[in-house]
């Protein structure tokens, strides 16, 4: 499948068969080929604000990475036994090493009972060969037998943890990572494909790694984690003996790291400095363009030379500086590239979008496709659904105590971590946030969570019938037994009350801590601020005239306008109940008046613009 210069290469809109499954039309192509063809990937991985982050980027894209390796988790298990025979490790330190210890020999259990039950599985289903009813009776039985396996080994991490009293956020994450391998095999099995199973127990990569990420977290100085720790860290710095290579839009290359840096000090002389009171600039974009081809030496030249096309194409050709490399560290070869964000000749910002994100994509696979690699470009809404059904819970189902007071510590920090962001927002010279909005998602978000904990059973009756039983009985095992289930009631009582003011603490600190006036002012300069941007964007989109388009952009300039005309509605809407909550601020009366008259000029005019939108379109 070749393209000539100048042919359009896009894919056509989506449609449903008989059956329900979406099909992509594509010229020269059946729906089921489409269906099986691969598409590029192109997607922007980060922006950086500066210089620092520019010359991070550079030293990352630059190094030369082979295919990685996970490790065995047999070495990191053997250094804890040498560590813990040494006896040099503090006491909190020997706690979290006996853990991970017993941890990596839970894991070599875990495996070694899963590869008995599908050996023993493929016995029975041989024997029960053409036997419906048994073969059913046979699923059920090893789906409930894996099950178990998981359950285990999850509550022994709970146990062990315990047992050696680590952190609680340890245990949690090793839990989870032995559910979330459980149930990503619950999700292939729903498929009933057996052999998709086995194989997805054979390369468990996820549950290494997660392991893995476990065993870092506890601070512990091993050498396994610290070498895992340096090859796989997101924007390592060049280390000596590493070959760094990269290509600009020149086609010049530059090779080590004093190069590396003559280049990022050219850059640097263009980059933005930081005015006070305004949110930093952005100096460079850092774009990942990746093909699913086969990890060899030509399609890793193919790629490149498709990414080097695109890139000059959509970058260079528009005057601005770039650098180019390759890595093979991944399943499929894959391009990094990133692009200075201000022209040196006439200084001009990029701007990305997500209409020149698709633009790079079409071009990205029509360069792939003509070097032998044949890709496509489809939007998300036009994408064949391959997602697999979550299974569904019983209708009896009940969180446990101890998971929603996890669930609860979790969202209170994340809240937290958003709420130092916003006060950071609110401190600028002249700041322009949605407060209001903010702190209503935020009473949502406690509210929310507030009823799942209130949802949680309690024990006073059980408590006390507990009690009253010990007290009358004489055998010792059975009191022993009845104290067991009263100090697990107990504690999950303490666990839900402990769940309770985690909640109601957070609402305090910030119900305490909150400035009205300020957070009224700065949703104020941003509702203006959204409408001014609306109506300058509005200006644009009347001048575009959809005559002169193709059918494909015409469709998509369309549904941007229908989209555009709705958040005009939005923001309508938010003026109209900024104007309601006037009545109730602590504001002066001119201030007031001053405000109101404002806002209703601002809405007016959206109000209008709107009008002739939806005139010019019908």
């Amino acid at each position: 499948m070749s393209y000539e210069e100048g042919e359009k290469f896009e894919i056509g809109r989506a449609k449903h068969s008989k059956a329900g499954r979406v099909h992509v039309d594509m010229p020269g192509q059946s729906h089921r080929q489409a269906e099986r063809t691969p598409e590029a990937v192109v997607k922007v991985t980060g922006w950086a604000k500066s210089g620092a982050s520019v010359k991070r980027m550079m030293d990352y894209v630059a190094r030369e990475i082979g295919p990685g390796d996970e490790g065995n988790l047999s070495e990191l298990e053997r250094e804890l036994a040498e560590q813990l025979a040494s006896k040099s490790l503090h006491s909190e330190d020997l706690a979290n090493a006996q853990f991970l210890k017993e941890m990596c020999s839970l894991h070599r259990e875990y495996e070694l009972r899963i590869k008995e039950i599908e050996a023993s599985r493929r016995e029975s289903f041989a024997a029960a060969k053409g036997d419906k009813p048994r073969i059913a009776e046979l699923r059920t039985h090893f789906d409930k037998k894996r099950e178990d396996n998981a359950a285990y080994a999850s509550a022994h991490v709970w146990n062990m943890g315990e047992a050696h009293g680590v952190d609680l956020g340890l245990a949690i994450r090793t839990s989870n990572a032995f559910q979330k391998h459980h149930r990503q095999a619950e999700q292939i099995r729903t498929l009933r494909d057996a052999s998709a199973v086995a194989k997805h127990h054979r390369n468990n990569t996820f549950l290494k790694r997660e392991l893995y990420e476990v065993a870092t977290a506890t601070g512990l100085p091993l050498a396994v984690l610290a070498t895992r720790d340096e090859s796989k860290q997101k924007h390592p710095k060049a280390r000596p003996g590493v070959a760094l290579v990269l290509e600009n839009e020149m086609g010049m290359e530059f090779k080590g790291a004093a190069e590396i840096q003559n280049l990022y000090d050219r850059w640097s002389e263009d980059f933005d400095r930081k005015e006070k009171g305004k949110p930093a600039p952005r100096q460079a974009v850092h774009i990942a363009l990746s093909a699913k081809s086969d990890l060899t030496e030509t399609n890793v030249e193919r790629v490149k030379a498709a990414a080097r096309a695109t890139a000059q194409k959509h970058f260079g050709s528009a005057g601005y500086e770039y650098v180019l490399g390759v890595h093979q560290d991944g399943k499929y070869p894959h391009a990094h590239l990133i692009v200075k964000c201000k022209q040196r000749e006439t200084g001009k910002k990029l701007d990305l979008r997500k209409a020149d994100l698709h633009a790079l994509r079409k071009t990205y696979a029509k360069e792939l496709t003509a070097r032998g690699l044949a890709h496509v470009a489809t939007k998300a809404k036009d994408r064949p659904r391959t997602d697999v059904r979550k299974p569904q819970r019983p209708s009896n189902w009940q969180p446990t105590v101890q998971a929603v007071l996890a669930e609860t510590k979790a969202l209170v920090a994340k809240m937290e971590k958003e709420e130092r962001a916003f006060k950071r927002r609110l401190g600028r010279a002249r700041p322009s946030v949605d407060a209001i909005g903010f702190r209503e998602a935020q009473a949502r978000s406690l509210v929310t969570q507030r009823d799942k904990i209130k949802a949680l059973p309690k024990h006073d009756e059980q408590i006390k019938g507990i009690e009253t039983q010990i007290g009358r009985t004489t055998d010792e095992p059975e009191r022993k037994r009845l104290a067991q289930e009263l100090a697990a009631l107990k504690k999950a009582d303490l666990d839900r009350r402990e769940a309770f003011n985690t909640l109601r603490d957070y609402r305090r600190r910030t119900e305490k801590g909150a400035n009205m006036e300020q957070e009224s002012k700065a949703t104020l300069t941003e509702l203006l601020d959204s409408m001014d941007r609306w109506n300058k964007d509005s200006e644009k989109m009347q001048k575009t005239h959809l005559l002169g388009m193709s059918p494909q952009d015409r469709i998509e300039a369309v549904k941007g306008r229908e989209k555009h005309i709705e958040q005009g509605g939005k923001l309508m809407d938010r003026a109209d109940d900024f104007i309601a909550r006037l009545k109730t601020m602590n504001m002066p009366v001119e201030e007031k008046k001053q405000t109101f008259r404002t806002l209703r000029e601002k809405s007016l005019s959206v109000k209008k613009v709107r009008t002739r939108l939806q005139g010019r379109e019908r």
